[in-house]
């Protein structure tokens, strides 16, 4: 989508104007409109994953470009951001309509087997892993061995001690997951505070005073 036309002429003089490539105008001059559902779509179609991660985090998209210029619409609920130029607004539901409709597939995807892709380590999605499957092929040779050269009786009774040993730590784990830990923390003598360095606390804020009182209070319940 791209800026066919930045300025036009009228008999009233000269009208700031974006005429964006699917034939949406969008006059400058006026308070900033609301873009279309079928606009913010075909936005959406064409953004990149980082444009979907800055769309997801801030609501704002590029909504035309010009040399050297990119215009944004930023969706209602979300702060403004500093340094970009608006030309569009969107409406929240509109906004959540369009990014189910788009990328409700690959934000699954993302949430299914985006662990297992980044951290496999972390993940689940492995249900065993290499170390367990080497233990679990040398219990299989074991209990494969004393079945060969030991009688059934005797093997029959390890396999069933084996199980009993496994099953009982099992049970003694979710026994000992009852009981709170029982941690002493160290004593640390208090220190006057004459005695304690002095720190300043700077907390940058931009336009944020609806948070201010919920953070002064915060900020003076802090205990040194």
């Amino acid at each position: 989508m791209s800026v066919v036309q930045r300025e036009t002429f009228s008999n009233e003089g000269l009208v700031n104007r974006l005429l964006i490539g699917d034939g949406t105008v969008l006059d400058l001059d006026t308070p900033i409109p609301y873009i279309s559902f079928d606009l913010l779509v075909v936005i959406l179609r064409s953004l990149s994953h980082d444009g979907l991660h800055t769309a997801l985090k801030q609501g704002v998209v590029p909504a035309a470009w010009m040399p050297y210029r990119i215009f944004y619409a930023q969706c209602d609920g979300f702060l403004p951001v500093a340094g970009l130029q608006l030309i569009g607004k969107i409406k929240r539901a509109d906004f959540n309509l369009a990014i189910d409709a788009v990328f409700s597939q690959r934000i699954a995807r993302v949430a299914v087997f985006g662990l297992a892709k980044s951290a496999p380590h972390f993940s689940a999605r492995r249900r065993i892993t290499f170390p367990q499957a080497v233990c679990l092929l040398g219990l299989v040779d074991f209990v494969g061995t004393i079945a060969v050269f030991l009688p059934s009786g005797v093997t029959h009774h390890i396999i069933g001690l084996s199980f009993l040993i496994f099953f009982g730590s099992m049970v003694w784990l979710r026994i000992l997951a009852l009981g709170e830990p029982d941690i002493t923390k160290p004593h640390e003598p208090e220190l006057d505070d004459s005695k304690l360095p002095v720190y300043s606390v700077l907390v940058p804020m931009f336009r944020e005073a609806c948070v201010l009182p919920q953070l002064v209070a915060a900020l003076r319940a802090l205990h040194y």
